[in-house]
């Protein structure tokens, strides 16, 4: 029974959702990131800049590096360039002596290469703006200065001034050509903000007065308002930075960090509130490899008590919440992923292809005094190279969709009269969504998240003439939690998108989606429940590529292995699969599959890896069609020069043979 269900499923429920970035941005999504900056690479007494500095442009051209992070400002240091915002004093000492603009150097030397150049730009701090302006400065609720190691001059507030000055800085380097701009770690820090601006706004905004240190606990509810405020204010920040700059460039990549938002359990920081993502569609999440599986992430499972440690989802699982939820709380745009700490050439092909396959940029670190390093990242990019016109102009397929409450998440957290209580938030709603997403994962079809704003976009709005996730593309949500703590903005949509032909399935929320050994059993109910919902639904959403309306094409597809779905058990087959769409052409798709990455981040002391996960065999890809009748299909593998793959064309479906899985492989079909 377990092994057969599926495929009725799948037929009817598959659709793909939009991008809606730069072009340059969607056609190159292999990038290198490089520091390179002018504080420890340029020396104002000679007037000189080392070798690598001067020609990294070139340098990485040879490995095949068509688009690149470079900085632009590394910390709390003056401008690179004699910007028109600040006297001499506040440019950066190499430029106060030489004169150089090296952002403008930078870019041209990277468009006469036919190359893409991200300027990173640190957003914080400019010791210059401190000591002139000190009411500029971040305080914490003591009243000192919030300060961070490239910040030691101290946080610039995002309600000062400061605001303003960052965005002109930026329109300057716009007008020189930047490609795009890259806003590392955060602005205003989490902990809060109490300069005279914040205050002030606080209580313009509010009527009530910022708490003082002694009242500035989770137990009071106006420290709580004042924590949103201050997400608020960050959000602020970022939409007028983007939409200010978008409106005169358009095309500007802006990456956009968006901190331990990926991580499930941090409520000081959120998708609905510090989601700036939907603002301008040149807007995309900056985020990290593995940052939704270190730290405060997943602390209470490493250090806790052992029941709890025990219930840990895998790597893999957090680390695909993270990107997931990165690309799709900003409508399917590439999140830009920074990958560290890669050494070697099997580690950096497969961290790569992992990050393409959840439908990110791939942002591999080039360490400064080993550009260009070819051994560890030739492969990678060439590899990236003969990938991109397959996923130039494609938007994610969409299936399943898994909602994430952060409004409910935070007030389990933040209702307690101590401290946030982090186990009865993973009790109450995070075991059963991240269970969830685990079983359409495990179960090898596209899965997403849905967060909150998402839910409310339409909410205003008169009837059901939109429902914003069947805009989207999904045809399948989940509720990980008792329709009783469904907020109403929610239930209005998911009933709007049962009526535009969406299905809902409410997740049934217990705590023993924390028990590994009953994890197994759960996810099999809610794969059957699942199948229940839908067989009884009468309403059948279009099938097949039609070809008057693009955003109607339901494209039903699954991994199966030897005949059959691949069905989550306690030892779970650790492939992940996805699909991408050509906007312009939706007969032509491209398949990711990707065999297990977490042992990349397992080698030892001296970066010696593990042997990889075995080879996975007997793989096949099932894409449904309404009628394949007088259609000819056309399977290859763009890795390989385009190599045909054995194609059984049935009247409903395309069932392709895959190759022997090691590590990663992509897959291309078109109606021909």
């Amino acid at each position: 029974r377990e092994t057969m269900l599926m495929v009725p499923l799948l037929v009817l429920l598959f659709a793909v959702g939009a991008t809606g970035c730069p072009a340059w941005y969607s056609d190159h999504r292999t990038h290198a990131h490089t520091r390179l900056s002018v504080l420890n690479n340029c020396h104002a007494k000679t007037k000189t800049c080392d070798a690598t500095f001067e020609n990294a442009a070139d340098l990485l051209k040879e490995m095949g590096v068509q688009a690149f992070v470079r900085h632009a400002k590394t910390g709390d240091e003056g401008t690179w360039w004699p910007s028109a915002t600040v006297p001499e004093e506040g440019w950066e000492t190499f430029i106060q002596a030489t004169h150089r603009n090296l952002p403008q150097e930078f870019i041209w030397k990277a468009h006469n290469n036919s190359q893409f150049v991200i300027l990173y730009y640190w957003t914080q701090s400019s010791a210059y703006h401190a000591k002139k302006y000190p009411k500029w400065v971040s305080l914490n609720r003591h009243g000192k200065p919030n300060k961070e190691k490239r910040s030691e001059s101290g946080i610039l507030c995002v309600n000062s001034p400061w605001t303003q000055v960052y965005t002109e800085q930026l329109l300057e380097m716009a007008a020189m050509g930047a490609d795009g701009f890259y806003y590392d770690h955060y602005t205003n820090p989490p902990t809060g903000c109490w300069c005279d601006y914040c205050k002030a706004k606080f209580k313009n905004e509010t009527g009530l007065d910022a708490p003082d240190a002694a009242n500035s606990t989770w137990s009071n509810k106006v420290f709580r308002k004042y924590m949103e405020f201050n997400t608020k204010s960050i959000k602020d920040h970022w939409d007028y930075v983007t939409t200010t700059v978008s409106e005169k460039y358009p095309n500007i990549a802006h990456l956009i960090s968006i901190y331990k938002v990926p991580c499930a359990n941090d409520g000081n920081l959120d998708f609905m509130k510090y989601n700036v993502l939907n603002s301008s569609f040149s807007s995309m999440a900056k985020t990290e490899f593995t940052l939704a599986d270190r730290g405060s992430c997943v602390n209470q499972f490493k250090h806790g008590p052992a029941k709890l440690k025990d219930a840990q989802f895998s790597d893999d699982i957090m680390q695909a919440w993270g990107w997931a939820g990165s690309r799709d709380t900003s409508d399917g745009r590439m999140p830009h992923v920074w990958a560290p700490h890669i050494k070697l050439a099997n580690e950096s092909l497969t961290a790569a292809f992992a990050m393409l396959t959840y439908g990110c940029i791939a942002n591999i670190d080039n360490q400064d005094n080993q550009i260009p390093n070819f051994a560890a990242y030739n492969s990678t990019y060439y590899q990236g190279n003969l990938l991109d016109p397959w996923l130039a102009n494609h938007r994610p397929m969409r299936f399943a969709a898994v909602y994430f409450s952060e409004e409910l998440r935070t007030q389990l957290m933040f209702n307690e009269p101590v401290a946030p209580n982090k186990q009865l938030l993973w009790d109450k709603l995070l075991f059963a969504t991240l269970g969830a997403f685990e079983t359409f994962v495990r179960f090898n079809v596209p899965v997403g998240i849905v967060a909150d704003f998402q839910m409310a976009r339409h909410f205003n709005e008169s009837g059901c003439k939109r429902s914003n996730l069947a805009d989207l593309g999904y045809k399948f949500v989940l509720i990980p939690m008792h329709q009783d703590l469904v907020f109403p903005y929610a239930l209005q949509e998911l009933k709007c998108f049962q009526e535009h032909g969406g299905h809902v399935v409410y997740v049934h929320n217990t705590t023993a989606w924390g028990d590994p050994t009953m994890r197994t059993q759960l996810q099999g109910e809610l794969l059957r429940e699942a199948e229940r919902v839908v067989s009884g639904h009468k309403t059948v959403p279009p099938l097949g590529v039609p070809t008057n309306k693009s955003d109607d094409v339901a494209i039903p597809c699954q991994l199966q292995q030897n005949g059959r779905p691949i069905i989550p058990t306690s030892h779970p087959l650790k492939v992940h699969t996805s699909g991408f769409v050509d906007n312009n052409n939706p007969n032509n798709m491209t398949f990711l599959i990707s065999n297990d990455w977490t042992w990349i981040y397992e080698a030892g002391p001296e970066h010696t890896a593990p042997p990889p996960p075995a080879p996975v065999s007997g793989l096949e890809l099932v894409v449904h069609w309404s009628n394949t009748t007088g259609l000819k299909f056309v399977a290859g593998l763009p890795l390989e020069g385009d190599k045909q793959l054995p194609v059984d064309i049935k009247t409903q479906s395309v069932r392709i043979t895959l190759p022997l899985l090691t590590q990663s492989v992509a897959v291309s079909l078109q109606v021909v």
